[in-house]
């Protein structure tokens, strides 16, 4: 991700904090629960450095998905892989 890129994500979260107002419309059948921009920052920051994974073409596997990235990855730093629906999966890395 270029960095310019990063900043505008960074910018839309910012937005998205100031928005903790309950729209008056709102249908009285799905509860609103508000939640505090710390309360959203905390959640989102072990996430900042995580990328949901699909590869293309082929299906593998979850163990061979995981020890392929693991070696690409390994002079880097740590990571770690969650196995999500559909053949994706979520990756997060230490650096």
């Amino acid at each position: 991700m270029r960095e310019d890129e990063s900043e505008d994500v960074a910018a839309a979260m910012r937005e998205d904090d100031l928005d903790n107002e309950v729209p008056e419309d709102d249908d009285p059948r799905f509860p609103t629960i508000p939640f505090t921009a710390m309360e959203k920052q905390r959640w989102r920051r072990e996430w900042r450095s995580a990328l949901i994974v699909k590869v293309l073409g082929r299906t593998f596997p979850f163990p061979v998905i995981s020890k392929r990235l693991e070696s690409l990855w390994a002079k880097c730093g740590m990571l770690q892989i969650s196995s999500l629906s559909y053949s994706f999966y979520a990756v997060r890395f230490t650096s």
